[in-house]
């Protein structure tokens, strides 16, 4: 099991995401949704995020993040993997959708060993709010 805390804390207030997880083989795995042609995704029976069920904005967010990195994964293996998702703990009320992209994208870059650039964050003054990229994309 791989726990991936995520933490930003450089504006009035800080975002801290825990993702619990690991990379599985498919046909160990429940629940699995095609992401991409090379990645699934499992949602474990009973995830719970903040002491509720997983909520469908946090799939899409997920799903986001791993359809952003999936060309990293590309010369891994050609095998299809699973990520198995077992817990996300947030504070509800500090937390940012992009944020947890964010954290994701840092959980699989750390869980699959990826090359790739490291997302970049900051925290906007006029907006009042944390702002993420990855690969110079702005992550939305």
């Amino acid at each position: 099991m791989h726990t991936y805390n995520y933490k930003m804390t450089s504006g009035p207030y800080g975002i801290f995401i825990t993702i619990v997880g690991d990379l599985a083989k498919p046909q160990d795995c429940d629940c699995l949704e095609k992401v991409t042609d090379s990645i699934m995704v499992s949602f474990e029976p009973g995830v719970v995020v903040c002491n509720e069920k997983l909520c469908f904005e946090d799939q899409f967010s997920i799903k986001k993040a791993i359809q952003m990195i999936d060309k990293y994964c590309k010369h891994k293996s050609n095998d299809v993997i699973a990520i198995r998702i077992n817990s996300i703990q947030y504070n509800q009320c500090d937390f940012q959708q992009n944020g947890l992209i964010a954290a994701m994208i840092c959980f699989c870059k750390e869980l699959l060993l990826l090359e790739c650039s490291d997302v970049v964050s900051w925290y906007d003054t006029v907006s009042h709010r944390y702002e993420f990229s990855f690969e110079g994309q702005l992550i939305e």
